[in-house]
């Protein structure tokens, strides 16, 4: 049970990053081909990717795949992580970008690799390696 808990918290997570960027936490509209812009995009890839991988981890029945899709999470959502860093964005402190988009993609990551290293240990140290017993 705390597998599936935890994979669907990644799926949502992942589905919060893909829509994001687009809706509450949008960069700067008016600068079409600035680096915030591609950060978006980026994130709308990464997010859809990481809730792939969520919804994988709910219909997982044993232990190693557990393991392996949250590890695959983890993966995933510190590439998000580094996301801002590495495509950038707007230069001025007070865009948008640099507001609500980073620091919101910021959370929802490091809540990713949170619950997805949650999960690893979890299965790691659980006795049983089939699905929970209610």
């Amino acid at each position: 049970m705390k597998r599936k808990v935890f994979s669907l918290l990644i799926a949502v997570l992942g589905l919060f990053i893909a829509i994001a960027p687009f809706t509450v936490l949008q960069p700067c509209v008016m600068m079409e081909g600035a680096a915030c812009n591609f950060l978006a995009k980026t994130a709308l890839l990464i997010g859809i990717i990481i809730t792939v991988i969520g919804i994988g981890g709910v219909f997982a029945s044993d232990k190693k795949t557990s393991i392996i899709v949250g590890f695959i999470a983890l993966a995933a959502g510190i590439v998000e992580a580094l996301t801002p860093t590495v495509i950038g964005a707007c230069d001025m402190p007070d865009m948008a970008c640099r507001v609500k988009t980073v620091p919101g993609i910021y959370v929802a990551s490091i809540a990713v690799i949170v619950f997805s290293l949650v999960l690893i240990v979890t299965e790691l140290f659980s006795g049983r390696s089939g699905e929970d017993v209610r």
